[in-house]
């Protein structure tokens, strides 16, 4: 071990949680806004449509709403797309020093857009099939992929670029890496007990018939907003912590790649 490598600060756990929620703090009005915009919102309505139309199997008839089932799903898609690389690159901006921009941000995600899609796509087939065969797999992928995005949006790497720079940044991190997740899917999981429960109590009770509406149309959306907001605000602060415990790099130097 180099003395280079000693002096450097090492990935930690801790690290990524108090760069994830600092960077929420410090931004949760812009960050906030795209998330409502981006899921939040699109979701109440297609949610909303579902509940006036009979989960569209009413006026809208079971082929029409098959299709809008569709169409929904996809536009949800892109518009998670949207908001994961906007707020990725608002992230990386705060944790480098600088201003979060919302039209920057905006900017930089529909310029990527294409990138990020195509290394969605590739990541869902690879999960699916580490998934199908032993599990295990799956989940070594899910690690070794999880700043694949951070890197095509901060980077540029393009789509298989960024898939290696992902493998080599996490290499050596895996282990808290997957602990990150699991603890991220255990809070998820208790947020979502919360909320629904309130939404519950909101609609006069577990039995009261006005509860689907309200989890449908406000609640679940909400925690949709929330958990990506909070999904794609670590992503980066994974990647930003890999980036300084593996290379040593500085706020000023990451700085330098959006200049």
């Amino acid at each position: 071990m180099t003395l280079e490598s000693m002096q450097r600060p090492q990935f930690e756990i801790a690290g990524v949680f108090s760069a994830t929620f600092g960077a929420i703090g410090r931004n949760i009005v812009p960050f906030g806004a795209l998330a409502l915009l981006f899921v939040t919102i699109p979701q109440a309505l297609i949610a909303l449509v579902g509940v006036e139309d009979g989960a569209l199997t009413g006026s809208l008839g079971p082929v029409d709403g098959g299709l809008f089932k569709i169409v929904s799903g996809v536009a949800t898609a892109i518009l998670g797309w949207i908001l994961q690389a906007a707020v990725i690159h608002g992230t990386v901006d705060d944790l480098n020093g600088r201003k979060a921009s919302l039209g920057a941000s905006l900017t930089t995600a529909f310029r990527s857009l294409g990138p990020v899609f195509l290394i969605s796509i590739l990541m869902v087939i690879g999960l699916a099939i580490g998934f199908v065969l032993l599990v295990v797999p799956g989940f070594i992928l899910m690690v070794m992929w999880c700043v694949t995005i951070p890197a095509q949006v901060v980077e540029r790497r393009g789509v298989f670029g960024s898939f290696d720079r992902s493998r080599d940044l996490t290499r050596g991190s895996r282990w808290s890496i997957f602990g990150l997740f699991v603890l991220y899917v255990v809070l998820a999981w208790l947020a979502g007990i919360v909320l629904m429960a309130v939404g519950a109590a909101v609609s006069g009770g577990f039995a009261g018939a006005a509860t689907i509406p309200v989890l449908q149309v406000v609640i679940t959306p909400l925690l949709s907003g929330v958990s990506s907001l909070i999904g794609a605000v670590g992503a980066a602060a994974i990647y930003y912590e890999l980036r300084v415990a593996r290379e040593g790099i500085g706020p000023a130097a990451l700085a330098a790649v959006f200049d």
